[in-house]
Order: C-alpha cells, then sequence, then structure tokens
C-alpha cells in the first residue's frame, strides 16, 4: 500500500472538524469507507472522531459489515480525498494544514494540477491565435473579392 498517500489522509485528519465534515460531504461517504478500510485503527479513528456523531456510527457499521476493498480502490480513494481537498482548499471553503501540503502525495498532485493549468492555458492561448489567423484570412480573402 502506498504510505505516503495515507500519510497524506493523516494530515487531512489534523483539519478542524467543520473542514473535514466538508471534505466527507463533497467527497462522499463510499470513497470515505474505501479509504477508511485501508487504513490503520488509529487514523481510522482520528478520521472518524471529526465526523458527527451519527455519521461516526453509520461508518463503523459499514466498517465491520462491508468486506474490504482491493488495493487499487482504497488508493483511488485516497487520491480523490486529496485531489477534492486541494480544490476545496483552493476555492477557500477549508484550510489544509501546512504538515499535510508538504507531504510527497499532495506534492505530487499540486503539481499535476500546476501542470494542467499551463497545459489549459496554452491551449486557450493557441486557440485565441487561431481564431484571430482565422479573422485576417477571411478578411483577406474579403478585400481580395472586392
Amino acid at each position: 500500500m502506498n504510505e505516503a498517500k495515507f500519510e497524506t489522509l493523516g494530515g487531512l485528519a489534523q483539519m478542524e472538524s467543520k473542514d473535514i465534515a466538508l471534505l466527507f460531504y463533497e467527497t462522499g461517504f463510499d470513497t470515505f469507507y474505501t479509504a477508511l478500510s485501508g487504513c490503520n485503527e488509529s487514523l481510522r479513528i482520528a478520521i472518524l472522531k471529526n465526523v458527527s456523531h451519527r455519521t461516526r456510527e453509520i461508518m463503523q457499521e459499514e466498517l465491520q459489515l462491508r468486506a474490504s476493498p482491493e488495493r487499487v480502490f482504497i488508493e483511488q480513494a485516497l487520491d480523490e480525498i486529496a485531489i477534492k481537498a486541494l480544490a476545496l482548499a483552493a476555492r477557500g471553503l477549508i484550510r489544509i494544514p501546512d504538515r499535510c501540503l508538504e507531504t510527497k502525495h499532495l506534492q505530487v498532485l499540486i503539481e499535476e494540477r500546476d501542470n494542467l493549468a499551463r497545459s489549459e492555458t496554452v491551449l486557450a492561448k493557441l486557440d485565441q491565435v487561431a481564431a484571430t489567423i482565422n479573422i485576417l484570412l477571411n478578411n483577406s480573402n474579403q478585400n481580395h473579392g472586392n
């Protein structure tokens, strides 16, 4: 199992209760269940202490009743939680502890997001250049036709 991903989840467990609750709500029960099913007991307790009593009871019951998911699904859930946390933090809705932001897993995700943003910016600029060229060509064709 990728320990860096669990390290990130441990860092997220240090967030304020309201931030964990929003992250839980935005990510969804099944994703959190899947991630928690691969955690050690102390990390699971740290996360669950920050959700409502009712939610905690439901999740603890589900964790006891359901079979443990495959490792690949646990890692996907951990990625999804981390990505959602970064998105919520970028919008100013939650605060991720500095210690968590410095984990290798989040650093990789932040770098991937930055690369994607740069690629999208370059593609948008290329679209603008192509549109400008088309306008110039159309104007040129109209001038030659007159």
